[in-house]
């Protein structure tokens, strides 16, 4: 007498009860069909193009300008900065907010942070001006999740703005980084081609959350 084994046994439970889950192999072709199906939201090359190479080519632009920021929301970034323009200006009269890093370029996701420096602030302790302004920005309500990381090799504050939700880094007296955003805007200017690539591996490491330089990321300018 051959007795079945304990699997066969549950599979024939399980059909006869009407529950059998479908074949993992089955499973994954369904879900390659929706995906193929519904494909990405940015548009794919031309069936009629033979060359891998050449799709791939025409995928990366594809994607670079679906993630491009409109009009209307890159003017959404430029009003908050200039609402926290106002707030850094309330507390030091002579002070400037200078924005460099991807936005500064051109070259940031609709999620990507708002990197910002104060001049001439007159501070002669970081610290003491990275406090100042998290106190002003919690006094207006403009601000959550505001975190002062004052022992990084280049101190900054950061914060959610409420009203847009843009998050913002800002540092101070470091000049070097509207210096280097001058410069990677010439660049960029000579050589365009790197902006879509730029922009696919930003993306990349965004989503695995390895675009923070203070946890061990790569940043824009490093990028």
């Amino acid at each position: 007498i051959a007795f079945p084994d304990e699997d066969e046994q549950a599979v024939d439970a399980a059909t006869e009860d009407g529950d059998a889950q479908e074949p993992e192999e089955e499973v994954y072709e369904q879900e390659r069909t929706r995906q193929e199906r519904d494909g990405p939201p940015w548009d794919l090359p031309p069936e009629t193009i033979a060359s891998p190479w050449l799709r791939l080519h025409e995928e990366v632009l594809a994607f670079a300008r679906f993630v491009t920021p409109t009009k209307q929301e890159r003017n959404a970034r430029e009003e908050a900065v200039e609402r926290v323009r106002q707030v850094v200006e309330s507390i030091w009269k002579n002070a400037q907010l200078q924005v460099f890093g991807s936005f500064a370029t051109g070259l940031y996701l609709p999620t990507s942070d708002i990197d910002a420096v104060i001049l001439r602030s007159g501070c002669r302790q970081v610290q003491d001006g990275l406090r100042a302004l998290a106190n002003a920005l919690s006094r207006r309500g403009m601000a959550k999740n505001v975190q002062v990381i004052s022992k990084a090799r280049v101190p900054i504050i950061k914060f959610q703005e409420k009203e847009s939700g843009f998050q913002f880094d800002i540092s101070f007296d470091v000049a070097n980084g509207p210096q280097a955003a001058q410069f990677l805007n010439k660049w960029l200017q000579e050589i365009p081609q790197v902006r879509p690539i730029c922009l696919v591996v930003k993306f990349f490491l965004q989503q695995r959350e390895l675009n923070e330089v203070y946890t061990g990321g790569i940043g824009s300018y490093a990028l």
